[in-house]
């Protein structure tokens, strides 16, 4: 997400779609789920920000109690897990993990509901790429998975890197032997939404070199399905789930339910559910395309009004139906502005254009300037003849005038500290 996230600008959770934060989206998602008790883990420099972002969101998210936990060092997604639990933080039960940067409308009751027939291990929210293809590059996309899913029982049954299986992928009798038919993807992408039973925050405590959410413990899980009860043994792992394994349902066998097979067979194993989300929309804005096009999509979406009554647009100036003007800014004369989002107290000159782009809070654009694709974030300025296609300037950046350019990032260079 650089230069988006540097260190000038904002922490992630809080960089604006279509004028709110990204954190507004997954507390507005938790809240639709009937929960109560959030935790909004981060590193301590930003511990300050996601406070006085939250208090002043009191009214909206009052159904909940949010506590924000600072960790004092970067961290994986597993070791701030582990961390909560450390300190007695995580309740026994249940838990729902979700990434700061996952924007969905899919209804939570759609994946709830599943958790609670099911009763599995793990239940992990994928989503599809339709844009996904092999001319991508990691640097617009997330990396790519092979998502093996049991058709039968929406059972998550194998997960492996396209980076790091290139050509072959290697396969365990046992796996083939309990999941015959698998139906594998790799236009799927994972949506960083888990359910964890309780036993997988105990066994995080024992395995201390676990770091990873989607790397390491998802894949651990997985495997541990179709693992022999030796390698569980061995692994440490048999006592842990022997502490909390499956309950039988009572419910009649359907697609999503273990129940086809008996009792005996699952009651010491692990089960991982996968659910992929179709008619909903979802996505990731864990690179700068991805931030961008949730950005299009949300503003679409929006039901606030397009232009605050604190707004001061010019008459003369055309603001498209896809796009949002923020609270006390200024639009000058003969301005164009389409599939857009303007921030709050901006300022844009007269005779602008602006296409396609995200700008945010307090951001002057001068006279005469043409904006395609672009991120300005916060206190940035575009002086006057710009023209700039693809580009993202980060905070307190000044683009100089008459710049013309493309597929640029415009971030101040700062001396490394002597002592690195």
């Amino acid at each position: 997400m650089y230069p988006l996230t540097e260190e000038n600008s904002l922490p992630k959770a809080l960089l604006p779609v279509a004028n709110k934060p990204l954190l507004y989206y997954q507390l507005q998602w938790l809240t639709k789920a009937g929960i109560q008790d959030v935790i909004v883990t981060c590193h301590k420099d930003i511990a300050q920000k996601i406070n006085v972002y939250l208090n002043s969101e009191y009214d909206v998210f009052n159904e909940i109690k949010v506590e924000v936990v600072a960790i004092n060092d970067y961290v994986g997604t597993a070791d701030a897990l582990r961390y909560l639990k450390e300190k007695d933080k995580l309740k026994q039960m249940d838990l729902v993990v979700i990434s700061c940067d996952l924007v969905t409308d899919m209804p939570p009751h759609h994946i709830l509901d599943v958790h609670r027939v099911v009763n599995p291990s793990m239940t992990a929210l994928y989503y599809e790429d339709p844009k996904a293809d092999a001319e991508k590059t990691t640097k617009e996309m997330d990396s790519p998975d092979y998502i093996g899913i049991d058709p039968n029982r929406s059972q998550l049954v194998y997960v492996a890197s396209k980076t790091d299986y290139s050509s072959e992928l290697p396969f365990r009798m046992s796996l083939l032997q309990k999941f015959p038919v698998i139906n594998f993807y790799t236009q799927l992408r994972d949506a960083h939404l888990y359910i964890f039973k309780q036993w997988v925050f105990d066994m995080l405590l024992q395995k201390k070199n676990i770091s990873s959410l989607r790397s390491e413990l998802v894949p651990l899980l997985v495997k541990c399905q179709s693992a022999s009860s030796e390698w569980l043994e061995k692994e440490g792992i048999d006592k842990f789930i022997q502490s909390s394994s499956p309950i039988a349902s009572s419910a009649p066998t359907t697609p999503l339910s273990p129940n086809n097979t008996s009792h005996d067979e699952t009651k010491n194993t692990p089960i991982c559910t996968a659910i992929v989300c179709n008619a909903s929309y979802c996505s990731r804005a864990n690179t700068l395309p991805t931030y961008a096009e949730i950005n299009r999509y949300m503003t679409r979406q929006s039901t606030e009004q397009r232009i605050p009554d604190s707004a001061e647009v010019s008459p003369k100036t055309q603001v498209g139906p896809d796009s949002l003007v923020g609270d006390s800014s200024k639009i000058g004369e003969r301005c164009s502005i389409k599939k857009s989002v303007i921030g709050s107290h901006c300022v844009i000159g007269r005779n602008v254009k602006i296409i396609g782009s995200v700008i945010m809070d307090y951001i002057v654009i001068e006279d005469n300037v043409k904006l395609e694709n672009c991120i300005v974030c916060n206190n940035g300025k575009v002086l006057e003849k710009c023209h700039l296609i693809n580009c993202e300037v980060a905070a307190n950046f000044v683009v100089p005038k008459n710049t013309q350019t493309k597929n640029e990032q415009f971030v101040e260079f700062r001396e490394l500290d002597k002592d690195f």
